[in-house]
């Protein structure tokens, strides 16, 4: 991209408190940026170093901010910004001289983009931290987490004031969970999982890796749920135990994350015993419809002669609606699986849950002339929230007994089959994905390979299929 190829006017904010160590070299990775102009404002957060005196020898805006903290600081910076896209960067990230210009390609062909976040790594760390660090990066890569990162992100100066700015009342922790809950509302936020740059690791040796970390993770899961507010520390110590605290987080996995719990509320991860005690399992499909995929599924169960439930995601369904009404024709059942298949679906707020299964219960409706009487979440996550939204809309929520890794690119037939197989038992709810999100282009060659295998070793030990 040339230099005035984009009409997108950027505003780079600062904020600094004690960054005498950092702030030029940051400045210095922003001046020699590819894509030009764009302002740079700098927050002094009441340092008590040389950093305002350093700041102010460059050809930068420098504004005070006597209010400690990263998102008083941010704030300032927000209403003082002339930009349409804000970017925030810490003071001692480094960034690469094709950065801007990364992000204004990048929103450019991406219109309902409102924020765009980035991995980094420690240019003073050490190689075990950067190996973690890599790991972290690749939940996101994945969308096992989804989370504006503190350290840089851009942002849509007009959606950003829309819901209201920074959180002020946050110090530090949680500041960036809370961003992004709020912005979620307003429209997508994209990682860009090869816009690396680089940071101090000066906090994370100070107090410790694990323990920082530990206190970022633990606040990122204190704002998802309903507490919406960090506790874990306070004027920088810590309130809760460590064991209090892993027993808290324990707790709080296993109702979110277990087929198995009922913590949240009833949920069905079995098919209740039957008076004849005759061997049966339920055949589920997640993540449909898409495309041939879920064709060759249904030609293989008509072949079969088996009936089974397929929970489909409402904007496969838009996409496929003549794969979804050819689900409903030949008798199998369909469950709501959410609209977009969110894995942050299930911290929104009561309001956007409802909405979101109701409206999938709709384009189902609109394409098969049925509505579900099923629901499982994203993921197979709840929360209490999102239990109680699936009840108003008077649906069960189902989950599973045996699922095998088949979502993942390099699951293998053999494999799928194998480990589906050896934990079967009468009433086992299987699920195996004929989608994967909202990937329409996702190969599921394997996952058909393995049906006939897992279909023929159950008819063979005598069991029958059967629908939700």
């Amino acid at each position: 991209m040339d230099k005035d190829e984009t009409s997108i006017k950027f505003s780079v904010i600062i904020p600094a408190r004690n960054e005498a160590d950092y702030i030029q070299n940051c400045l210095n990775s922003f001046k020699k940026q590819k894509l030009q102009p764009f302002e740079i404002i700098v927050i002094d957060n009441a340092s008590t170093d040389g950093t305002a005196e350093i700041v102010k020898k460059n050809n930068v805006k420098y504004i005070y901010e006597s209010r400690i903290g990263l998102p008083q600081a941010r704030q300032t910076g927000l209403e003082n910004a002339q930009g349409d896209w804000l970017v925030y960067t810490d003071a001692d990230f480094i960034v690469p001289e094709n950065y801007l210009e990364d992000i204004a390609s990048f929103i450019e062909s991406h219109k309902k983009a409102v924020a765009i976040t980035n991995p980094y790594l420690f240019y003073d760390g050490n190689i075990i931290m950067n190996i973690l660090t890599k790991c972290f990066f690749f939940c996101f890569k994945i969308k096992l987490i989804r989370c504006i990162i503190g350290g840089n992100f851009a942002i849509k100066k007009n959606k950003l004031t829309d819901i209201g700015g920074f959180n002020t009342d946050i110090k530090f922790y949680g500041e960036d969970t809370d961003l992004t809950k709020k912005m979620i509302a307003a429209g997508k936020i994209y990682y860009l999982k090869n816009l690396w740059t680089t940071t101090s690791a000066r906090r994370y040796q100070k107090l410790g890796f694990l323990k920082t970390f530990w206190r970022y993770v633990f606040n990122y899961f204190l704002f998802l749920l309903p507490i919406n507010r960090p506790i874990l520390v306070f004027k920088n110590k810590v309130i809760l135990t460590t064991r209090r605290v892993f027993f808290t987080l324990a707790i709080i996995i296993y109702g979110v994350c277990s087929p198995k719990s009922q913590l949240f509320g009833k949920v069905e991860n079995k098919i209740p015993a039957q008076e004849n005690q005759q061997k049966v399992v339920a055949l589920t499909f997640d993540d449909g419809p898409n495309g041939q995929y879920t064709e060759e599924i249904l030609k293989i169960l008509k072949d079969e002669d088996i009936k089974a439930t397929f929970f489909l995601v409402g904007d496969n369904v838009a996409t496929y609606p003549n794969i979804a009404k050819d689900i409903a024709d030949q008798g199998h059942e369909i469950g709501n699986h959410s609209y977009y298949h969110s894995i942050c679906l299930p911290f929104e707020k009561a309001k956007n849950i409802e909405k979101e299964i109701s409206q999938t219960n709709e384009i189902i409706f609109q394409a098969t002339g049925e509505y579900p009487t099923l629901f499982r979440p994203p993921h197979g996550w709840r929360t209490p929230i999102i239990c109680k939204s699936a009840r108003l809309e008077g649906l069960r929520t189902v989950e599973w007994s045996d699922m095998t890794t088949d979502y993942f690119k390099y699951a293998k037939a053999e494999s799928i089959s194998k480990n589906i197989l050896k934990n079967v038992h009468s009433g086992s709810i299987i699920v195996l994905h004929d989608g994967l999100n909202l990937d329409h282009k996702a190969n599921r060659e394997e996952t058909i390979k393995a049906l006939p295998i897992i279909i023929k070793e159950l008819k063979d030990q005598g069991y029958s299929f059967v629908t939700l």
